[in-house]
């Protein structure tokens, strides 16, 4: 890359010189300068003469030879600078498509150079080996929810069995025959203990089939226990019609009679019952009859373990769903926590099969594979009917319609670049040119040094439309624009004056009113036909600076320095081009070369004994 018109004129940093030209004061900050030791040696000798007050002298050294004055003059406009160089262009963007697996390419779809779509067909490979992992899943899938049925099923057991454990009366009653205590152990079957509904007694007694109309549910009944000498009032409660003949041969029906245990009644005793009938007769049964609970419960284990908890005793008093005994669910708990974890590990391994089967469906879909991108192909390095190894590159798709260059930005102009700034791309033909326009679209923050030089790297986009290919050779060139963003008045820089720290330019012709004049013990010469104007720097570049004060016309003739005379043959040289001769002795040492020392060339070393010394700065590039 090459880049032109550094931004600071290469003038001395040694302290102030008498006569010699000092560092404008630029509204930017000086540039680094690049230090090439041969060179600054040469500057030294000349700054070294200029430091002893010798300027004068130094236009003595050269009165042997004929010195004439070199001028310029001043411009209005502002500063500028471009920056070139050169790159290869790249795709913008790309894609490269890799065989999935080592499978059979079925159909290669496209051919180098087609022009393809996001979503066509590009190659299809045999997907065979992707049925048989997935049913390789299925089968495992399927063992796996077997484990989980077979779980299920006896974590419901296990849970019916522990509601199990827990006893409770089946009616209201007295209990009987408790024949356990809390911390017995007790298997499934063990009988725990009786209750008895024994608040309502039954007499279950029969009558001839005589009085098989005249008795009736609900029909109230007396009855008698002799041994207690007790009468109660009681209640037909049911009447079966079945066929008892007694000894003496009478045909008999059942009927049951209900009556209120006031405490005295047991299961077992004798009583007589008797009915009213509808007329008033009094009806008998064939004979005495057994009081009997009018319900019972036998209570029990319905697991195996042992109790926690036992509410019970012989003859207590319990009401229907009230707990009597508690079995422990230690050993059904084990058993529940070990299925329940023998589930789930199950299931996770489902969950897991499941995944990869949808991750296989997702790789299926490498095996026919599709263009992502818009663009042209490349290279294709499959065929038909042949397997490859995986992640073989199979097609590579490239879009045109947009390239990009990876260039370098010189250290010293990176502060002037930014994202968004337009870039000029030429592509060199044979018959013509062809120019786009890219832009930067990214900066690296990190600069890369050679040989002394610091570039950063940055990247240029450049939409073509397809007219410009990848890989190929072309110039770029970034336009800075002005230095300031005023116009104003410029004058070359070898004009600028440093004196006693001030800068000065010498104007030719009539002094005005703000002519500066020096003390004689300064030894400041100053032309004839010239006077001192004290002047403002701004901005400046290789070859210019921006006037802010001092100087308000342009077309001004300004001095620069002397150069020898030409030969009478030939007229004075040119003094817009090539090296000029100097008023040493053999000739003026070539200082064109000399490090940046703060900005753009060599100033002016005198106050009108010594001429500009040559250009300075970095070369080449486009200004």
């Amino acid at each position: 890359m090459s880049q032109s018109n550094p931004s600071a004129p290469s003038l001395p940093a040694d302290g102030p010189v008498a006569g010699a030209a000092k560092p404008p004061k630029a509204k930017k900050k000086p540039l680094r300068m690049k230090k090439h030791l041969k060179k600054i040696i040469v500057a030294v000798v000349i700054l070294a003469l200029a430091g002893s007050g010798a300027a004068y002298g130094l236009t003595r050294l050269f009165a042997e030879e004929e010195l004439v004055i070199r001028t310029g003059t001043t411009s209005y406009g502002t500063l500028s600078t471009t920056l070139s160089g050169s790159a290869t262009t790249m795709p913008g963007e790309s894609d490269t498509y890799t065989v999935m697996a080592e499978a059979e390419v079925l159909t290669v779809n496209v051919s180098a150079g087609d022009t393809v779509q996001v979503g066509d067909l590009l190659y299809t490979q045999d997907d065979t080996v992707i049925d048989e992992e997935i049913d390789g899943y299925q089968e495992q899938i399927e063992s796996y929810q077997e484990t989980v049925d077979d779980c299920a099923q006896q974590l419901a057991d296990l849970q019916e069995d522990m509601d199990a454990l827990t006893i409770t009366a089946g009616l209201s009653g007295h209990l009987y025959d408790v024949t356990v205590k809390s911390g017995d152990e007790v298997k499934a079957g063990d009988v725990l203990a009786h209750i008895y509904d024994d608040d309502t007694m039954v007499l279950k007694t029969y009558f001839s089939y005589l009085y098989e109309d005249q008795i009736s549910l609900g029909m109230a009944a007396t009855v008698s226990l002799a041994d207690q000498m007790l009468s109660l009032s009681g209640t037909v409660t049911a009447i079966d019609k079945v066929d008892y003949v007694t000894a003496q041969g009478t045909r008999c029906f059942a009927v049951t009679i209900s009556v209120e245990n006031p405490g005295s009644l047991a299961d077992g005793q004798t009583a007589a019952a008797t009915l009213t009938a509808a007329d008033g007769s009094t009806l008998y049964p064939v004979g005495d009859s057994t009081l009997t609970y009018s319900d019972s419960a036998t209570l029990t284990a319905q697991g195996s373990g042992t109790l926690v908890y036992v509410n019970a005793q012989d003859y207590q008093k319990v009401s229907a769903g009230q707990t009597l005994f508690v079995i422990g669910d230690d050993a059904y708990t084990d058993q529940m926590e070990n299925l329940q974890k023998q589930s789930a590990t199950a299931q996770e391994h489902i969950a897991d099969l499941q995944e990869r089967i949808a991750e296989a469906e997702e790789d299926r879909s490498d095996y026919a594979v599709y263009a992502e991108l818009a663009g042209t192909v490349m290279s294709v390095n499959i065929q038909e009917g042949r397997t490859y190894p995986q992640s073989q590159t199979a097609v590579s798709i490239y879009s045109l319609d947009t390239m990009s260059l990876s260039i370098s930005i010189d250290e010293l102009y990176i502060d002037q670049v930014s994202e968004g700034m337009e870039v000029t791309v030429v592509r060199e033909g044979s018959e013509q040119n062809q120019s786009y326009t890219g832009t930067v679209t990214e900066l690296g923050l990190e600069a890369t040094a050679s040989s002394g030089v610091a570039t950063f790297p940055a990247t240029v986009t450049v939409e073509s439309g397809g007219a410009l290919s990848a890989g190929v050779y072309v110039s770029w060139y970034i336009a800075l624009g002005g230095q300031d963003d005023e116009e104003g008045i410029l004058c070359p820089i070898d004009a600028i004056q440093t004196i006693q720290d001030e800068t000065y330019v010498f104007v030719q012709g009539e002094p005005t009113a703000d002519a500066v004049t020096f003390p004689e013990e300064d030894g400041v010469d100053i032309p004839d036909g010239f006077y001192a104007v004290a002047v403002e720097l701004g901005s400046y570049d290789a070859a210019q600076v921006h006037i802010l004060s001092g100087l308000d016309q342009e077309g001004l003739t300004v001095f620069l320095g002397y150069q020898q005379a030409a030969p009478e043959d030939n007229g004075a040289s040119d003094i817009s081009g090539g090296d000029e001769e100097s008023g040493f002795p053999g000739g003026m040492p070539d200082m064109g070369n000399l490090p940046d020392m703060g900005g753009g060339n060599m100033p002016n070393m005198g106050g009108g004994g010594m001429s500009n010394m040559g250009g300075g700065g970095r070369p080449g590039g486009m200004g």
